[in-house]
């Protein structure tokens, strides 16, 4: 449990158990060793499975390839198609012998290859965004048979890759051996941001970083007590955003037991199959696919009862979706505050946590020490708003390229500034206001999105609500929402005004409301509030 002092708003996650040394190479050998046979990953759509040992010895094979191919320790190598086998060979492949991961976002495919000087790039499934990109590079491409291509640029497979490193034993000897030589602390893998404020930044995590958030999230569920009764099997929807897919990723290696990749794409039919089928007990998802769950028709067909527990993330989930969740998918839904740059997971709440988990109430895990801030960087007294810093061996070494923005992403002491709003009580709790750029200025007023989401998410027609300032020639700001309703309803955009008063400041009560058929979300799975405030901007210019 976190230790609080003084009444400040600082908090320093605890724990018994002290931070790993090792490198997710190595614990994938030692794993794979100490249970051979056991599942590690099953790929329910691609309707493949994988022991420990058969993907131990293909990945090793890989690694010996990628050596015989000229990469070496250091290099960058960029992949795509996160829900495949490819991907999960290509990132423990580079995690044995050093090179550097680099996820390439494909709607920025072209300039971030250059952007990082790869030499190599793994497509598992090509999207569509890139296919025209990749005729650039690759001619011979539209031309082509499928499975048939005939490049002279040093097109291979993974397949032939596989091949070119030699026999399993020779492999996994060699490879072991080279994983001993590794740095937990070295460059190991580029996360791009999701660019909702401006364009992608590309971070940099070590090996050390990404196992040791996944194993304290592990540490919170021991204590809570909540897999004493039960094998952990993960299912997870990859997405880009870093929780699902470090987690989906690294919970075998730490454990010894499955992840269940459902699909390549979210589809809520093939999820709701997967875990009917392989009786998954633990799930990673986001809101909106929690939503598209609850809303399928043929939700009640399948056998969820297995599923002990849900982890999401990304804002508050409201009492709308909560509650439905908990009585037909899991009765505990676990809330991360996450972001990029922390490796995903900064902070967490635990199940047992008597505050009500709708209220967003989340501490500090191990080895985390959180403190909120005013504008001079000096710690709040408790229950005082502020921004949310964090200190960690979680978070990101740096950001590529840009030494400025990583000057300025921590302060002198070290300490990590998210740029997010939050109130930490007497206990050490924390709950999270939204980002400081997307304060409403009005009136003189300091305004908090959040307040209002919060309140119109409990409306029974309202799915989710973003709200947001829009300008303003008298007031500075005005307050607007964008609301997508739970179905077809009557309920009006004044209706929804009309529902506010009194239940927020008179001041934060929207002006304008708009309802719309869906909130886009950015690339990690956010809700993407700076594309819907310029729509709702040229939406009320037109009708001025």
């Amino acid at each position: 449990m976190s230790v609080v002092t003084r009444q400040l708003s600082y908090s320093h996650g605890t724990g018994d158990i002290p931070l790993f040394p090792y490198t997710i190479g190595q614990m994938l050998n030692k794993t794979a060793q100490e249970y051979p046979d056991n599942e590690m990953y099953v790929f329910y759509a691609d309707k493949e499975r994988y022991t420990f040992s058969k993907f131990r010895d293909q990945t090793h094979q890989f690694a010996a390839g990628l050596l015989k191919l000229g990469l070496q320790k250091g290099d960058r190598i960029a992949v795509m198609g996160v829900s495949h086998k490819e991907y999960m060979l290509t990132y423990h492949a580079c995690a044995q012998i050093g090179l550097i991961l680099v996820r390439v976002i494909p709607s920025h495919f072209e300039l971030q290859l250059k952007m990082l000087g790869c030499k190599a790039v793994v497509l598992t499934r090509t999207p569509v965004e890139v296919y025209e990109v990749l005729c650039k590079f690759v001619p011979e491409l539209p031309i082509s048979e499928p499975g048939k291509l005939n490049s002279s640029r040093g097109i291979l497979t993974v397949g032939n890759v596989i091949e070119l490193g030699g026999s399993s034993t020779e492999a996994v000897e060699h490879i072991t051996a080279m994983a001993w030589d590794i740095d937990n602390e070295d460059d190991f893998c580029v996360i791009f941001t999701s660019g909702s404020t401006g364009s992608p930044k590309a971070t940099m995590h070590s090996q050390g970083a990404l196992l040791n958030w996944n194993r304290a999230s592990g540490i919170i569920r021991r204590e809570t007590g909540f897999e004493a009764d039960w094998i952990p099997k993960v299912a997870v929807i990859m997405t880009a955003a870093c929780i699902s897919q470090e987690y989906g990723l690294l919970h075998p290696v730490l454990t010894g037991q499955t992840t269940v990749f459902t699909c390549p794409m979210f589809n809520a039919e093939l999820t709701l199959k997967a875990v009917h089928e392989e009786k998954c007990t633990e799930a990673v998802m986001l809101i909106h696919h929690i939503y598209d769950l609850l809303n399928h028709p043929d939700l009640d067909k399948y056998d969820w009862s297995s599923m002990k527990c849900i982890m999401t993330g990304g804002s508050v989930i409201p009492d709308s979706i909560m509650i439905p969740a908990k009585e037909k998918l899991s009765k505990h839904i676990m809330l991360v505050y996450a972001c990029t740059e922390m490796n995903m997971i900064a902070i967490q709440c635990p199940l047992d946590n008597p505050k009500n988990l709708s209220s967003g109430a989340i501490y500090a895990v191990p080895h985390t020490e959180i403190q909120i801030v005013d504008e001079n960087e000096q710690t709040v007294p408790t229950n005082t708003i502020g921004e949310i810093y964090v200190r960690s061996p979680y978070v990101f070494k740096y950001y590529w390229s840009d030494e400025e923005a990583t000057r300025k992403s921590r302060d002198r002491n070290g300490w990590y500034r998210t740029g997010d709003l939050g109130i930490m009580d007497n206990d050490g709790f924390l709950r999270c206001f939204g980002r400081k750029q997307d304060v409403i200025s009005k009136e003189g007023c300091t305004l908090f999105p959040k307040e209002l989401e919060d309140v119109l998410d409990q409306h029974s027609d309202v799915s989710k609500a973003v709200v947001f300032g829009v300008p303003d020639k008298r007031t500075l700001d005005e307050v607007c929402a964008c609301v997508k309703m739970t179905s077809s309803t009557d309920t009006s955009s004044q209706d929804l005004i009309d529902y506010c008063q009194g239940k927020v400041f008179e001041e934060l009560v929207p002006r304008y409301v708009f309802i719309i058929s869906e909130i886009p979300t950015t690339l990690t799975g956010k809700f993407h509030r700076k594309k819907l405030r310029d729509w709702a901007i040229e939406q009320l210019k037109r009708e001025s």
